[in-house]
């Protein structure tokens, strides 16, 4: 514990190790006055001791205490500048993971950089071998500037500075000041106004995103006019305190305040983090570095850094993984599959924050075309090697999404991507053999909007064969808003849940005919189906509408269950 002078300011010593440890070790310091209590006033770190026997001093190292560095007082500043380009150097020069190994091939335009207010666009034809920097970042609901066929000359002529939203400004000053000449923004770099270049470039943004030397991330924008830079003086509160020694020589402690991110993982909460897009964005970048509010923060795939000096305490699950090693090193269709669905339950998280729905697709189209040839076929987010299981798939409705009205068609009925909602598989699909389903795959086929089957799907169409039951869904008034007011009434009459793919209004379903096709029976007792209803207009074609699970009567094994199945109806079903 040490006193200040005057005795009024007391900073407490927190220490989680022994006194007696000889190695570095950090500490947090907590403050207290006379007027206000410790836990009110929080943790601060120690920023340097100040010897006022030497003029300008200030001591790096006291006593085995790691001091903290100086954070910038503007995250567009020269020192923060300086800070990032040490971060990617140390990145490039020492980090093997962090090397690529694939061949870069450029974005078809970028932003050619000719001074700190002086950009146009530049082909790529004529590019030479040199480095480009990325900027991601969040649209919002206000207009950003955007390249059209109209504009696209004019653009590769000059683009006027003012014209530039604040958030692509700061990004140019930035990229300028790294020493790296070249950038690439979608909204400037795709023609907004062609669906071909759309595509074009969509399917290319794997490449383009791993091929960047550097991802700027504008994490803390909600859209292109808020800019990347924040002042950062007052929110990292800076405090003096004068202490004297027991030779009674007076000395100056210079503190802090602990930012909160290392206790609340405000990284993954940041908005940008939150917009489906950039979960591509972020995955396929070899380097990133984040514009928060309180400080710079540097991911790449061996490290994460951050201004304050406190290395990341995130959990390792959650850090930035290297996308592209995790799917090479995955040899199974199994281990793909595993790999394949956990991407698409972490980022249905976010696809229902899509302003455009029918984008679902082409915002995971870059990590689609990591996946190893082992996978087969992509069929709207599924893949032909392990079909059968990954047709086991359910929906957890979002509540408050502007998702639950009805959106336009964009994939097949029997694609995850139909619903509405988080998505995740049934806890047995991931090891569920083909073999062990309860039907077969006869054929199944989709046609992309384009020329790339990763991107938009304009149809899609399943055939099965199976056993089924029928059952008429019913609907009942409850009180209780977490009871489903929707039940199938069935013969047996088997204890059931029903997961519906899209919300459905009150009584919507009421007295619907569905056919429940029996997709896989566990050990553990449940039996899950596929429900489905007659398409509108169409004979024998049908559309997913949700995921049954019945449980086995108290009582019964497994076997006579099986047996009963055995005896179910048998059906070929066409399902689109």
């Amino acid at each position: 514990m040490l006193y200040s002078s005057n005795r009024n300011v007391r900073l407490f010593c927190e220490l989680n190790r022994d006194w007696t440890v000889e190695q570095t070790w950090c500490v947090d310091l907590f403050f207290a006055s006379d007027d206000r209590d410790a836990d009110a006033m929080g943790p601060i770190e120690i920023l340097g001791v100040l010897n006022p026997s030497i003029e300008g001093s200030c001591i790096k190292s006291v006593d085995g205490v790691l001091l903290r560095a100086n954070i910038s007082e503007d995250t567009g500043s020269d020192l923060a500048v300086s800070r990032a380009k040490r971060w990617i150097e140390t990145c490039v020069g020492e980090h093997e993971e962090c090397r690529s190994t694939i061949p870069r091939t450029c974005p078809t335009r970028l932003l050619y950089i000719n001074g700190l207010e002086d950009a146009r666009l530049c082909t790529t034809s004529k590019f030479e071998a040199e480095n480009y920097a990325c900027l991601s970042h969040c649209w919002g609901g206000r207009p950003v500037l955007e390249t059209t066929t109209a504009t696209l000359q004019k653009y590769h002529d000059s683009i006027p500075w003012k014209d530039l939203p604040k958030t692509f400004q700061h990004a140019i000053s930035f990229t300028y000041r790294l020493g790296i000449k070249y950038l690439w923004i979608d909204s400037l770099c795709i023609l907004q106004d062609s669906a071909i270049d759309w595509q074009h470039e969509g399917s290319r943004m794997a490449s383009i995103y791993e091929g960047a030397y550097v991802t700027l991330a504008a994490s803390e924008s909600p859209n292109a006019h808020a800019g990347c830079f924040r002042k950062t003086l007052d929110r990292s509160n800076s405090y003096c305190f004068q202490f004297e020694d027991s030779s009674g020589n007076d000395f100056a402690i210079y503190t802090r305040s602990v930012l909160q991110h290392h206790k609340e993982d405000t990284l993954m909460e940041v908005v940008l983090l939150q917009r489906p897009w950039t979960y591509q964005e972020r995955l396929l970048s070899p380097r990133i570095i984040h514009f928060l509010d309180e400080e710079l923060w540097f991911e790449c795939r061996e490290s994460t850094q951050c201004e304050c000096s406190r290395r990341t305490l995130l959990d390792e699950s959650r850090r930035k993984p290297d996308i592209r090693k995790l799917l090479q090193n995955s040899t199974s269709p199994r281990d793909l599959q595993i790999r394949w669905q956990d991407t698409i339950m972490e980022y249905s998280k976010k696809a229902c924050n899509l302003t455009f729905p029918e984008d679902l697709f082409p915002a995971i189209q870059g990590l689609a075309k990591l996946m190893p040839q082992a996978s087969g076929r992509y069929l709207a987010g599924h893949w032909e090697a392990r079909l059968a299981s990954s047709l086991l798939w359910l929906v957890t409705p979002v509540e408050n999404s502007h998702l639950t009205k009805a959106i336009k068609w964009r994939a097949p009925s029997w694609s995850w991507a139909s619903a509405m909602g988080w998505i995740s598989w049934h806890p047995r699909a991931a090891v569920v053999c083909d073999a062990d389903v309860r039907f077969t795959v006869i054929s199944a086929k989709t046609v992309p909007k384009g020329s790339d089957p990763t991107g938009q799907s304009i149809s899609g169409e399943l055939v099965l064969k199976g056993t089924c039951i029928r059952g008429k869904v019913r609907c009942r008034d409850l009180d209780d808003p977490k009871i489903d007011a929707e039940y199938i009434d069935c013969t047996p009459p088997w204890s059931n849940g029903t997961r519906w793919d899209r919300p459905v209004g009150k009584h919507h379903l009421d007295g619907l005919n569905v056919i429940l096709l029996s997709l896989h029976v566990n050990d553990d007792g449940t039996h899950t189906r596929m429900v489905l209803k007659k398409a509108h207009g169409q004979d024998d074609v049908y559309v997913r509408i949700g995921f049954f699970v019945e449980l086995y009567e108290e009582g019964r094994s497994r076997e006579s269950h099986l047996d009963e199945i055995h005896n179910e109806e048998q059906i070929t079903v066409t399902i689109v």
